[in-house]
C-alpha cells in the first residue's frame, strides 16, 4: 500500500486548471527508516545472497516496480536463489518491522 500527500502553495497554473488536474511528482522513494534485525549479503549479488536474520520473519523481495518477486519465510541463515531476477534494483521489506533494504542485482 502506498499514499501521496501533496500540499499546494501558490499552485501556478493555467487559467481554469485546478490542483486537482495538476499534479507533478517531484520525488519517489522507500522508506528506509525502520531498523532491520536483517544482515543481507553479497550486495550486489550475481545469482545468490544470504539473508540471516536472529529470529522467524516473513519477508517480501520487490522489483522497482514494486511488485513482489518473492515473499518467503526466513529464520537463521537462508540462502536465496535469484537467477531468474533480471538485473536490476530490489527492494526486501522485513514485514515483522516493515523495515526496507535496497539490493542490486548484476
Amino acid at each position: 500500500n502506498y499514499s501521496l500527500e501533496a500540499t499546494f502553495i501558490d499552485f501556478p497554473c493555467e487559467p481554469g486548471v485546478t490542483p486537482s488536474q495538476y499534479i507533478e511528482v517531484l520525488s519517489v522513494g522507500v522508506n528506509e527508516a525502520a531498523v532491520s534485525s536483517l544482515n543481507i549479503y553479497p550486495n550486489p549479488f550475481a545469482n545468490e545472497f544470504v539473508i540471516e536474520a536472529a529470529a522467524t520473519t516473513q519477508i517480501s523481495v520487490m522489483n522497482a516496480m514494486g511488485e513482489v518477486v518473492l515473499s518467503r519465510t526466513i529464520n537463521g541463515r537462508t540462502s536465496i536463489d535469484a537467477s531468474s531476477f533480471s538485473a536490476g534494483i530490489y527492494f526486501i521489506r522485513e514485514e515483522t518491522s516493515g523495515a526496507v533494504m535496497k539490493l542490486v542485482k548484476n
